[in-house]
C-alpha cells in the first residue's frame, strides 16, 4: 500500500510539473508574437484606382481615396510625370498630403517633373489653392501654372520639405485649359514629391 501511495503521489507531481512547463511557455510565445507584430512596417492608407476625365475617348486613371471637391478630378484630361503616378487626396507615395507642418485632406500628389492639364472650356474665372513639397521627401521643386496661350500665370519660389505651403490665385479669363506644372529645382528629380492642395475653381 505504501508503494502504491508513493506511486500515486509521484504521478500527481509529474502531471502538475507538466502543466507548469506548458503554462510557463505561453508568455514567451506571446512575447515573440508581440515582437513580430511590432516589427511589421506601418500600414499605409488604402489607395483605390480612380477614373479621371476622358481624353480622346481614353479614361485616365490615378490612385488615392475619395474625390476632389467640385468635381475637379473630372476636369483632368491629361497628366505626365517622371516617377510614380498621380494620386488623389494622397501624396505620390500614397501617404496623407503634408506640406511643412500642415496636413491636408484634399489635393493632388505628384512628382517632378510633371504636368497636369485641367480642361476648363472657358467656364471659369479663377483658380486658387496651395502648393508645396511633400514632407515625406527631401527634393527641391518649383510650381508653375500656364494657360492655353502659353502664358505663365504663377511661379512659386524654390520649395523643399521644410517650406510652408505657398498660396496662389490666378485669373483664368476664359481659358480653355490650364497646366499645373512641377519642375526640378536644379539638382535632379530624386525625391521631388509635390502637392497641389485645396484647389478651387470659381
Amino acid at each position: 500500500m505504501a508503494f502504491g501511495a508513493f506511486l500515486a503521489a509521484a504521478m500527481t507531481t509529474f502531471v502538475y510539473f507538466t502543466r507548469f512547463v506548458q503554462e510557463a511557455s505561453v508568455p514567451a510565445d506571446l512575447s515573440n508574437a508581440a515582437a513580430q507584430v511590432a516589427a511589421q512596417p506601418p500600414v499605409r492608407p488604402k489607395a483605390d484606382k480612380i477614373t479621371l476625365g476622358q481624353s480622346v475617348g481614353v479614361e485616365l486613371e490615378a490612385f488615392g481615396q475619395g474625390e476632389l471637391p467640385g468635381g475637379l478630378g473630372a476636369l483632368i484630361k491629361a497628366f505626365t510625370q517622371k516617377y510614380g503616378t498621380l494620386h488623389i487626396n494622397q501624396s505620390v507615395d500614397g501617404n496623407p498630403l503634408r506640406i511643412g507642418q500642415e496636413q491636408f485632406t484634399n489635393g493632388l500628389g505628384t512628382h517632378s517633373t510633371s504636368k497636369i492639364r485641367l480642361e476648363l472650356g472657358g467656364k471659369y474665372k479663377a483658380l486658387s489653392g496651395l502648393v508645396g513639397a511633400d514632407a515625406e521627401a527631401g527634393g527641391t521643386i518649383v510650381f508653375k501654372i500656364a494657360n492655353d496661350k502659353g502664358a505663365v500665370l504663377f511661379t512659386s519660389s524654390l520649395m523643399q520639405r521644410d517650406t510652408s505651403a505657398a498660396k496662389f490665385e490666378v485669373a483664368l479669363a476664359g481659358s480653355q485649359y490650364v497646366d499645373l506644372i512641377v519642375e526640378d529645382g536644379g539638382n535632379g528629380i530624386d525625391y521631388e514629391h509635390a502637392d497641389w492642395v485645396n484647389l478651387q475653381l470659381n
